[in-house]
């Protein structure tokens, strides 16, 4: 929340450019100008100017991405290749919820609303960043890393619906989790990261690879 923003904007887009400039020597697939920034979203020639710029730094696709809440105030989605979305939605009101009751919440009442903002993008949204911690309350509030105890079936079972269920729909075209660690954590480890646990040793799933 800048004081003054065009201060900020003009400082923001000579890093912008710093590392447009880098994407393009190295060979970057998608180069992201910005995520989840909700209160600087409503400036409009801002981001335009902003895009404008990185194009002339950056030949490949461009992305930016925002909380799901706020996809259909962004009146800028146009000049971006591929909108995007984190949809950090709680899925129960449980602690604990079975893969049954999470895949019935994304179905009956989460879907529907992300079928919409794809609708007023125009576009089908890419799924810029989702991941599921390994505890208590990871369905309730997946954007919060949850405590003790650790449970790796309900991680797995909300990775499991979102790549059942979301990620196969039309209003969607590919996904980024949050988050892979460097090193194994375990089961024992409430934390984002699935390397060595359940959510990673379903072999049916080639998403992984």
């Amino acid at each position: 929340k800048p004081t003054d923003r065009n201060a900020w904007f003009n400082a923001y887009r000579f890093t912008v450019n710093h590392y447009a400039d880098l994407a393009q020597r190295t060979g970057v697939e998608l180069f992201g100008i910005g995520s989840e920034m909700i209160s600087l979203e409503g400036e409009v020639s801002q981001w335009q100017h902003t895009i404008s710029d990185a194009r002339q730094h950056y030949k490949g696709p461009l992305t930016y991405f925002t909380v799901y809440a706020t996809v259909n105030r962004i009146k800028w989605w146009r000049y971006i290749d591929y909108p995007g979305v984190s949809p950090y939605m709680s899925l129960s009101s449980s602690s604990a919820p079975g893969y049954d009751e999470i895949v019935n919440n994304w179905r009956r009442t989460q879907l529907p609303y992300l079928r919409q903002a794809a609708a007023y993008v125009g576009r089908p949204l890419l799924i810029a960043e989702i991941g599921y911690g390994s505890g208590p309350g990871a369905a309730t509030h997946p954007e919060v890393s949850p405590g003790y105890p650790a449970n790796e079936t309900l991680q797995a079972d909300l990775y499991r619906a979102m790549l059942d269920v979301v990620l196969p729909d039309k209003s969607f075209d590919g996904i980024s989790f949050f988050r892979w660690s460097s090193t194994e954590t375990g089961p024992a480890n409430p934390g984002f990261s699935p390397k060595g646990k359940a959510a990673y040793a379903k072999p049916k799933y080639e998403y992984w690879n």
